[in-house]
């Protein structure tokens, strides 16, 4: 009996932990998905030539530009597009930066077109206080957009 006691607490204490562990990482409401991208508006906090990620794109498809992060919030990046633009045949490297230190960053060449486009992918996720020094940029000195997609949750 004594056994069986065991057994059954040990099923049914931890049952609660383990299900926890076991939630995925993501948004419970659609209000939390996030997508932000660049206005051209520089980083301060960064390198020369980088602009911030900060104009969110709405449900409606409207705009907030300068987007800050509610207060008690973070966002969870999990990916981001960019999209390159030197001369043709350029050696580029693409800088993901948050207040100046490298996120990620790749290297590659344009095409024809003068074009060098990628993804930045992140599993589960980078975390982001503060847009105003995320930012994107290429050590070409030729212009980049980008679209980041991810979504809010609470800071813990």
């Amino acid at each position: 009996m004594r056994v069986l006691g065991r057994a059954l607490c040990a099923l049914f204490c931890l049952a609660p932990v383990a299900s926890s562990w076991a939630a995925p990482l993501g948004p419970s409401a659609p209000s939390q998905f996030l997508q932000v991208r660049t206005f051209g508006t520089a980083c301060a906090t960064v390198s020369t030539g980088s602009v911030r990620l900060d104009l969110r794109t709405l449900k409606d498809g409207s705009t907030t530009f300068a987007y800050e992060i509610p207060a008690k919030q973070v966002a969870v990046i999990r990916s981001v597009r960019f999209d390159a633009a030197a001369a043709a045949a350029t050696s580029v490297t693409v800088f993901l930066e948050m207040a100046g230190n490298y996120v990620a960053y790749t290297e590659g060449f344009t095409d024809a077109a003068g074009r060098f486009q990628g993804v930045f992918a992140f599993d589960p996720g980078v975390e982001v206080s503060n847009l105003a020094n995320f930012c994107v940029r290429t050590q070409t000195g030729g212009s980049i957009g980008a679209i980041a997609t991810g979504f809010l949750t609470k800071d813990k």
